[in-house]
């Protein structure tokens, strides 16, 4: 039964989430012809979302808007005969419409359709971290198997998503994390050594790798934290910031820039698809969703939130935990 009312987080104006957002009705209408109906299934609140929402992201919605970047739904109903989208497939909503709502209605030429078997809980991250972690470890570095890897953010989604796909390349990954408990957690997922990050030392690198220095470095956090893992890279090393968490800037390395050949860039996904065509964009989700198949990507969950939570999802969500926390259809 399709209702004719859909629940949707909405904000007319940029600021702090909770301040900002609000619980709106929205009619649910007819799909018309090449057209279809999308029911929420699962959305994970990233820091994409928080960036989005208080106005300091790379990508911004024009207001008043559908907050949520990221998520995927089941098409119930569809506008014609003709339309290549059949009921009951999973796709991918678009992140410009807005996800955080139950219902939406969606051109199918713009639809990515999902393989079907997969966990939604791990489909509904696939559209950013897994592939960010495979372009972090195949593009920046010329590594081979046994070489290691740091980063902090160890817990972080995309931090999860390196550690699996390491696995696959024979890589070894030192991970920061900022409380004990996330330690063993890392261990069971695959990550070689977990270290919290107050007690890491960079000159006792080779110590814990026994004898490798990192030629990657992956910066989710800033400040002090990405100059710690940068310190820990080895001659002709790489350091790659996707992420600030904390909102600090990492201070210029003068020595390491000159005397041991340190390269220090960014990577963010969105420029990646734009600077390459549809058919390597569908190759990457093609993989990703391969590995997600196969069991190779595969996300804890801290919780599950109806869009009618939103203040203790979001609450959660900016918490220490692990997992990812998602709103789900009610």
């Amino acid at each position: 039964m399709i209702p004719q009312k859909s629940q949707a987080l909405r904000f007319k104006e940029f600021g702090k989430p909770l301040e900002v957002l609000s619980l709106e009705e929205l009619e649910v209408p007819e799909p018309g012809p090449g057209e279809v109906l999308i029911k929420l299934i699962a959305s994970p609140i990233i820091p994409a979302d928080f960036g989005s929402i208080l106005g300091n992201y790379g990508k911004l919605k024009e207001l008043p808007a559908t907050a949520g970047a990221m998520g995927i739904g089941e098409v119930v109903q569809v506008g014609d005969s003709e339309n290549p989208i059949e009921v009951g497939q999973w796709v991918r909503i678009p992140e410009e419409i807005g996800v955080w709502q139950e219902f939406c209605f969606v051109k199918a030429n713009e639809l990515r359709v999902l393989p079907k078997g997969l966990d939604g809980q791990s489909a509904c991250i696939a559209a950013l971290n897994p592939p960010t972690a495979i372009r972090l470890l195949e593009d920046f570095a010329s590594l081979k198997s046994g070489d290691w890897v740091i980063q902090n953010a160890g817990n972080s989604n995309v931090g999860i998503a390196i550690i699996q796909y390491a696995q696959t390349m024979g890589l070894k990954t030192v991970n920061l994390v900022r409380r004990e408990e996330l330690v063993q957690p890392l261990l069971d997922l695959g990550a070689d050594t977990v270290v919290v990050e107050e007690s890491f030392n960079p000159r006792e690198i080779e110590a814990i790798t026994k004898g490798g220095r990192p030629k990657l470095a992956i910066n989710s956090v800033g400040g002090h934290s990405g100059l710690k893992i940068l310190n820990a890279l080895g001659p002709g090393g790489t350091h790659v910031t996707i992420g600030a968490m904390t909102f600090e800037p990492v201070r210029f390395p003068t020595r390491q820039l000159i005397f041991e050949d340190i390269k220090l860039c960014g990577f963010w996904l969105m420029n990646w698809q734009h600077q390459h065509s549809p058919e390597e964009v569908k190759a990457l989700d093609d993989q990703v969703y391969s590995l997600i198949g196969d069991g190779t990507f595969k996300f804890p969950v801290a919780a599950n939130y109806p869009l009618s939570e939103y203040k203790k999802a979001l609450t959660h969500a900016s918490e220490p935990r692990f997992g990812t926390v998602l709103f789900t259809a009610n």
